[in-house]
C-alpha cells in the first residue's frame, strides 16, 4: 500500500496533467489573432504600443493574442517582414484566422503625437477586412483608445448566424460604434443672421407692423453631452443639455439679450479621432433686458437642429457647429407695435471634453 507522502505526490501530479487541459478549454472558445510587431522609426515607442496591444486582444472576450516571432521567420518571409499593408504570410501568423499588423509614426501637425495606423486581415483568403488610424500621446492614452478601436476593426468580422430560410446561411455585420465615455462638456461661440417671418396667430396680429428684417446675431454656449449605454442600436445616441447666450441686433430696438436652455437628442458617430454629430431638439427663451416689453402668443420657445463636426486635439476635441433654429411663437414688441417670428443661422467653433471612461 502507498504511504500518505505518495498518495499526496500522485493527487499533485494528477492535478498537474490536467492544467494544460484546462488552459486549453478556457482558450478554445477564442479566436487567435496574429500580432505582427509594429513597423516604426522609434522602436521603444513601436515596442511600448504593441504590449499594450497584447493586453488589449487578451481581454477581449472572442479572441486570444498570438504574437509573431520576427528572428525565427520561414524563408518566404523578407528580413523584418513585409510592411503592415500588405497581408503578412500565412507561414508567417502560423495558421490563426486573423492578423493584425501596424506601423507608429510621428504626426504631421504636432511632434509630440503618434499616429498608429492598424490593419486587420483574414488570413484564409488574405484579404483585408478594415484599418483604422489613431493619434495619441502616450502609452497611457493608447491603452485607453484601444478597446473601441478594437471593438471597431473586429466588427467588421461577418458573423455567421446559421442556417436560415431554406438552409442558406445568413451573414450580419456587426454595427462599429466607438462610444468610450459616458460623459461630454463643450463650450463654443460664434454667430450668424436671422430674419424674421410674419407672425402665424391671425387673431393676435391687431394694427400691429410685421417685420421681416435680417440682422446678426451672435452666441456663446456651454453644453453637457450625456450617452447612452453601450448596447447595439443606441449606444451612439445621447442627451446634450444646452444653456446659449444670445445677443440679437434688432433694427426697430436696441440689441436684445437672451438665454437660452436647450434639451436636444444628440447622434455622433466617432472613428479615428474624428466624429460627425446631428442633433435636434427644442429651445425655451429667457429674455433678460427690456422683458416688459415683449409679449408671445404662447410659451416663448422654439425648434432647433444642426450638425456637428470634430476632431481630436489633446484632451478633447475642436468642433465646428452649424444650426437652424426658429420660433414656435410670435413675438410682439409693444414700443413700436412690431410683430414677427425669428428664423436663425448660426455657425460657431468650440472645445469639447471627454471624462468619466466606459469600463
Amino acid at each position: 500500500m502507498m504511504n500518505r507522502f505518495t498518495q499526496r505526490a500522485l493527487i499533485v501530479i494528477i492535478l498537474i496533467s490536467f492544467l494544460p487541459l484546462s488552459l486549453f478549454a478556457q482558450s478554445s472558445g477564442r479566436q487567435a489573432v496574429a500580432l505582427v510587431p509594429y513597423w516604426g522609426r522609434n522602436q521603444e515607442v513601436a515596442e511600448e504600443f504593441g504590449e499594450e496591444l497584447f493586453d488589449s486582444v487578451d481581454a477581449m472576450e472572442d479572441f486570444r493574442p498570438s504574437p509573431v516571432d520576427m528572428l525565427n521567420l520561414p524563408p518566404d518571409v523578407p528580413e523584418g517582414g513585409f510592411p503592415p499593408y500588405i497581408c503578412p504570410s500565412p507561414s508567417l501568423t502560423r495558421g490563426t484566422p486573423y492578423a493584425l499588423t501596424g506601423e507608429v509614426f510621428p504626426n504631421e501637425d504636432d511632434p509630440e503625437l503618434w499616429d498608429v495606423m492598424m490593419y486587420l486581415w483574414e488570413m484564409e483568403e488574405s484579404k483585408l477586412l478594415r484599418a483604422d488610424k489613431m493619434s495619441v500621446y502616450d502609452r497611457e492614452e493608447i491603452r485607453e483608445g484601444y478597446p473601441g478601436m478594437l471593438e471597431w476593426l473586429f466588427s467588421w468580422i461577418p458573423k455567421d448566424l446559421g442556417p436560415q430560410d431554406g438552409g442558406i446561411p445568413r451573414v450580419i455585420w456587426s454595427t462599429p460604434t466607438e462610444p468610450t465615455r459616458w460623459f461630454y462638456f463643450g463650450l463654443r461661440a460664434g454667430g450668424g443672421f436671422t430674419m424674421n417671418s410674419n407672425p402665424r396667430d391671425e387673431t393676435l396680429r391687431g394694427n400691429r407692423e410685421y417685420v421681416t428684417n435680417n440682422y446678426e446675431n451672435i452666441n456663446a454656449a456651454l453644453h453637457m453631452l450625456i450617452s447612452m449605454p453601450n448596447i447595439a442600436l443606441i449606444s451612439n445616441f445621447g442627451i446634450q443639455l444646452e444653456g446659449v447666450f444670445h445677443m440679437e441686433r434688432e433694427p426697430y430696438a436696441e440689441p436684445a439679450l437672451s438665454v437660452w436652455a436647450s434639451p436636444l437628442l444628440r447622434y455622433t458617430y466617432r472613428w479615428a479621432g474624428n466624429y460627425f454629430s446631428g442633433l435636434g431638439g427644442v429651445y425655451f427663451n429667457f429674455p433678460l433686458n427690456n422683458i416688459e416689453n415683449y409679449s408671445y402668443s404662447s410659451i416663448p420657445m422654439g425648434w432647433t437642429a444642426g450638425i456637428n463636426l470634430g476632431t481630436k486635439a489633446g484632451p478633447g476635441s475642436l468642433f465646428m457647429d452649424i444650426r437652424f433654429s426658429q420660433d414656435l411663437m410670435d413675438t410682439f414688441y409693444d414700443i413700436t407695435m412690431n410683430a414677427y417670428r425669428r428664423n436663425m443661422l448660426t455657425i460657431s467653433a468650440g472645445y469639447e471634453f471627454r471624462i468619466a471612461t466606459r469600463n
